[in-house]
């Protein structure tokens, strides 16, 4: 059985199959370990999930700025803020939904200047200094997975599925019909994978479950 649902794979069992020109439903097993093998490499790879879902996310508050990026971009509807440096977040501790704003395709979830924002005992212009002490759970990820990322995960599984139809390597003749062996490294992504998929990379700090 794949180790994530197939509801999380970045590419379709039905998009593989088209890609690979395949038409029977004998390899189906091994394709969906393939699929959900290639999104966990792929989702590791880029510190991010792409399938949209709802996230809860710990931040850490540097006392300097009132702002945070989200693991999962981009970011649809938060539905709850707060912050709070002994990390209970009981419901004193939530910003309310008219004190921030958020920024879909960045990411980025900012507070709000104005006196009357939030609670004197909240900063309303900054998040205060602490280790994971900003909450977040937001809807985040893509309903329609970025082209460039499938067309990468497809190319990983073909690869892959080119291998295992060779026994484990790539066999190519060259001009006087020598027979030259190319080893491939299972589990380590090939470089025009990586060009797909390496603008999706995150660099972030903090904690994500």
């Amino acid at each position: 059985m794949p180790a994530i649902a197939s509801s999380q794979f970045i590419v379709s069992l039905a998009d593989v199959k088209l890609h690979l020109n395949i038409s029977t439903t004998a390899q189906d097993s091994w394709l969906d370990k393939t699929i959900a093998s290639m999104t966990k490499k792929i989702e590791t790879f880029c510190n991010r999930r792409f399938k949209a879902a709802t996230y809860t996310e710990f931040h850490d508050g540097n006392g300097k700025r009132g702002f945070i990026y989200v693991f999962n971009p981009p970011v649809g509807t938060v539905s709850v803020l707060a912050e709070d440096a002994d990390r209970t977040f009981d419901s004193s501790t939530v910003f309310a939904t008219s004190t921030y704003i958020s920024y879909t395709s960045e990411g980025k979830v900012e507070l709000l200047t104005g006196a009357d924002n939030v609670s004197t005992e909240i900063n309303p212009v900054i998040f205060g200094k602490g280790q994971q002490n900003v909450k977040i759970v937001y809807t985040g990820g893509y309903a329609d997975i970025p082209e460039d990322v499938q067309i990468g995960a497809l190319e990983w599984v073909a690869t892959l599925n080119k291998v295992r139809d060779r026994k484990g390597w790539d066999v190519s003749n060259s001009n006087k019909g020598d027979v030259s062996t190319t080893y491939v490294t299972l589990g380590v992504m090939p470089e025009k994978v990586r060009e797909f998929i390496f603008p999706y990379r995150m660099f972030r700090m903090g904690k994500r479950i």
